[in-house]
């Protein structure tokens, strides 16, 4: 069995399966999930994430508000960041971590940037974020991203959002200010980057084929 068959035959199994029978207490800070659990927002407790659910989850949520010329999520947006880092030739650990730098979106939505610079709403989304994003880590068992692995990421996320601006907003980015990201090392010419058709089914098994080939490359069986 090829892995991508061994992916979508997990999604099968997860998605025929019954809602838990037992679920923590609902509160007012909790989020119920594709899977049936429930995730607390102010605490969040690592044996209630799933990878399931954040691959659904960002392959259901839109980018830019959903504003662009055609659907595009943040799963395939987390996608094509990873891929950007592989064919920069980062290490494994960077491209997962590439993979997974918006996933606890999956939890509480892709919140605009213009909305975060709103005065007092920056702070209270920061330490949401920070907290999920611990508490996805301590789940999988991965390593907090290093400074080195932190400057990797963000020069995808960057060069992501020039081409996402580019191809998919009215202005082609016109008058966004973005600038072309330097590398943290110098890089050769980086072929051209397929954007992932977002289809939340292929998005869905391309985030979860990439997340299984490179923990597996970090954190061998």
């Amino acid at each position: 069995m090829s892995p991508q068959d061994a992916v979508i035959d997990n999604i099968v199994a997860i998605q025929s399966r019954p809602p838990r029978a037992r679920l923590r207490p609902p509160g007012p800070w909790t989020v119920e999930t594709y899977t049936g659990r429930r995730v607390n927002l102010v605490s969040p407790d690592p044996r209630d994430i799933h990878l399931l659910d954040i691959a659904v989850s960002l392959s259901r949520i839109r980018r830019y508000h959903g504003h662009t010329r055609e659907p595009y999520s943040v799963g395939a947006h987390c996608v094509w960041t990873a891929r950007a880092c592989q064919l920069a030739g980062c290490s494994d650990s960077i491209i997962l971590h590439a993979l997974l730098h918006d996933a606890h979106k999956a939890y509480i939505g892709d919140i605009p940037t213009p909305v975060k610079r709103l005065p007092g709403v920056f702070e209270g989304i920061f330490s949401v974020s920070q907290r999920l994003q611990e508490t996805i880590y301590t789940a999988f068992r991965i390593q907090e991203p290093t400074p080195e692995e932190q400057d990797w990421v963000a020069w995808a996320d960057r060069l992501a959002l020039i081409e996402e601006s580019a191809e998919l907003m009215p202005s082609h980015g016109e008058g966004w200010g973005l600038r072309v990201p330097v590398p943290p090392y110098p890089v050769g010419g980086l072929p051209p980057l397929i954007r992932l058709p977002d289809d939340p089914n292929r998005t869905v098994d391309a985030f979860l084929t990439a997340y299984h080939r490179h923990r597996a490359a970090i954190c061998p069986a």
